[in-house]
C-alpha cells in the first residue's frame, strides 16, 4: 500500500499569499487556485460591512420600500443599495429610453447602461449619499439572492402592492424572493415608516424553529428599543400545551437575558382563526412589524394559514420573514453585543 503524502501551511496575519511558490505544493497548482479562492472569499467576507438591498422596479410600492429601507439605515448607521435587474421586461420597459438616450450622446446604449442612467437619476431625487445604485442583468430571483451575497446584505426591504394589480414583485414573487435568498426579508406595502419598528408582534406555535426566530427579536429590539409582544398558539391536548408553554418559557428567559421589553398576550381574546388572532391584535396596538418564518416547501406559516395572508394583511403592516429551510442562530446584522463590529 502506498503511502499518502501530506502538507500543512503555516500562515500568519501577515502572510502574503500571492508570493507563496505553488511549485512546492504537492497536489500542483490547481489545488493552490482553489485554495486562495476561499481565502479571498473570507477575506472579502471579513471586510465588507452590513447593507440594505431594496430591488427596485421604479414603481410605487418600490419606493416606499425604498424609503423604509433608508429610515432603517439611520438606525443602523449603513448604506443602501437601490437594485434594479435587467430582464426581457426591463428590456422592453427601457427601449425608447435607449433610443432618446442613443440618439442625445451620439452612441449606442445598451439595457445595462441605460438602466443604470435611469436609476441613478431616480435615487438622486431621494437626496441621501448613503444610498447606492447597483444594476444587474438576469433571472431576477437568482439574481437578487446573488446581489445580497456580493453586497452583504443584512436584510432586503421589498415593496408590494398586494393581492390586487399587477407587479413583477408581487404575491408568489414575493414568496420566491424569500424562498431565494438566506436573508430576512422585511415586505411592506404602502404603509409609512413611522418612527421604526418599535412594537413587534412575535407568534409562537410550537414548532421549536420559533425559538430560533427569536435571535432575529433580540436584535431588531436592540435597534429600535422595541417591545416584542409573545402570541401562543394554544392547542388542544396536554402534551402540546406543555410543548407550548416549556418553549414561551424558554423565549422569555432569553429576552430577560438580553433585556429586552415583553409581554405575552392571551391570542383567544382576538378571534378563532389564528392567523385573524395575529392579524387583529397586531391591528389593535397598530404594530409597527410582524415577525414570522416562511416555509418555502409548502408556503404554510407554522400557525396553518397562507403567508400571503400575513404578508398582504390589509392592515398594511410590515411583515419580517424569514426563510424556514435556511434558518440560521447566527446574527443577522452584526451583534447586538456592544463589543461587536458590524460586519460578519
Amino acid at each position: 500500500m502506498k503511502n499518502k503524502a501530506s502538507f500543512c501551511i503555516f500562515v500568519t496575519e501577515k502572510t502574503d499569499f500571492n508570493k507563496l511558490d505553488p511549485q512546492r505544493i504537492p497536489w500542483g497548482r490547481e489545488i493552490w487556485k482553489h485554495i486562495n479562492r476561499k481565502i479571498k472569499v473570507m477575506e472579502t467576507s471579513e471586510e465588507k460591512e452590513k447593507c440594505i438591498l431594496v430591488p427596485t422596479d421604479f414603481s410605487e410600492a418600490c419606493d416606499n420600500a425604498l424609503n423604509h429601507a433608508i429610515e432603517v439605515a439611520k438606525f443602523l448607521k449603513c448604506k443602501v443599495y437601490a437594485l434594479h435587474v435587467v430582464d426581457t421586461l426591463s428590456k422592453n420597459y427601457f427601449a425608447k429610453d435607449l433610443v432618446q438616450v442613443g440618439n442625445a450622446l451620439g452612441q449606442h446604449i445598451d439595457e445595462l447602461a441605460a438602466s443604470m442612467i435611469e436609476l441613478k437619476k431616480y435615487i438622486a431625487t431621494k437626496n441621501n449619499e448613503n444610498l447606492l445604485p447597483l444594476v444587474k442583468e438576469g433571472d431576477i430571483f437568482s439574481t437578487i439572492n446573488d446581489a445580497a451575497i456580493e453586497v452583504n446584505a443584512g436584510m432586503i426591504v421589498l415593496g408590494t402592492h398586494g393581492k390586487i394589480g399587477f407587479q413583477r414583485i408581487v404575491g408568489s414573487y414575493a414568496l420566491r424572493v424569500i424562498d431565494s435568498t438566506k436573508v430576512p426579508v422585511i415586505i411592506v406595502q404602502k404603509r409609512n415608516f413611522g418612527s421604526g419598528f418599535r412594537e413587534i408582534v412575535f407568534p409562537v406555535s410550537v414548532q421549536d424553529e420559533d425559538r430560533q426566530k427569536a435571535e432575529y427579536a433580540v436584535q431588531m429590539s436592540k435597534m429600535f428599543n422595541s417591545t416584542i409582544h409573545i402570541l401562543p398558539k394554544h392547542t388542544e391536548g396536554s402534551a402540546n400545551k406543555t410543548k407550548l408553554d416549556a418553549i414561551v418559557k424558554q423565549i422569555c428567559s432569553y429576552f430577560e437575558k438580553y433585556e429586552v421589553k415583553y409581554n405575552i398576550i392571551d391570542a383567544s381574546d382576538y378571534g378563532d382563526a389564528w392567523d385573524r388572532q395575529v392579524l387583529n391584535y397586531s391591528s389593535s396596538i397598530d404594530a409597527d412589524l410582524i415577525l414570522i418564518l416562511s416555509n418555502p416547501e409548502k408556503h404554510l406559516m407554522f400557525f396553518e394559514a397562507k403567508e400571503e395572508n400575513i404578508i398582504f394583511n390589509s392592515a398594511q403592516i410590515p411583515v419580517m420573514c424569514i426563510n424556514y429551510r435556511k434558518l440560521k442562530i447566527a446574527e443577522f446584522w452584526g451583534s447586538y453585543q456592544h463589543d461587536r463590529k458590524n460586519i460578519y
